[in-house]
């Protein structure tokens, strides 16, 4: 199988912010960083790791690019990888996107690895017309699904030295494991 996983957002437009100062964009490619460093990848897959382009103006425009190198690709499942943000510690939660019914299959597997984190499960949403991450899920050949793990008020315990930091990388391997 193979498998994209695209940072969320871009090097200019980072994304939200947690409380750790940490954009999403900075806070998954060092996730993905490390993982690989880690060997956390199962050998029984190929990866890619995809950023969109910042050169290319617009959200619609930049799918549309990362989609088309996706599929050149051949890719069967593609994750992007974000976190939510709001500005009240008691909000928190994991909670994985998807459009297709392929889309719900491989997100279903995500979220129940997503389990071991000590938040909320807000579960499998699926998307479509102009959600948010629909322009994502909803568009390429490839399965694709939405991560979004935790809340950005909760960073601090998610960043390099975080308790739950093991916990979400370990999530990520289990769900490479399990499909």
């Amino acid at each position: 199988m193979k498998i994209v996983w695209i940072i969320g957002h871009d090097a200019k437009e980072q994304g939200a912010y947690g409380n750790k100062g940490v954009s999403e964009f900075r806070f998954n490619d060092q996730l993905i960083i490390e993982m690989r460093h880690e060997r956390m990848f199962p050998d029984k897959h190929e990866y890619r790791v995809m950023y969109r382009d910042p050169s290319i103006s617009g959200y619609k425009s930049q799918m549309i690019d990362l989609h088309r190198r996706i599929n050149a690709w051949g890719a069967d499942v593609s994750i992007e990888l974000h976190f939510n943000s709001f500005h009240r510690d008691e909000v928190n939660g994991n909670e994985v996107l998807y459009c297709s019914n392929g889309g719900k299959r491989i997100a279903d597997i995500l979220d129940e690895c997503l389990d071991v984190l000590p938040n909320r499960d807000r579960g499998v949403k699926k998307v479509s017309g102009n959600d948010r991450g629909a322009g994502f899920c909803c568009r390429g050949q490839s399965y694709a699904i939405i991560s979004e793990p935790f809340f950005g008020s909760h960073q601090h315990l998610f960043t390099r030295g975080g308790e739950l930091r093991s916990l979400l990388k370990n999530a990520y391997k289990k769900f490479l494991e399990k499909l």
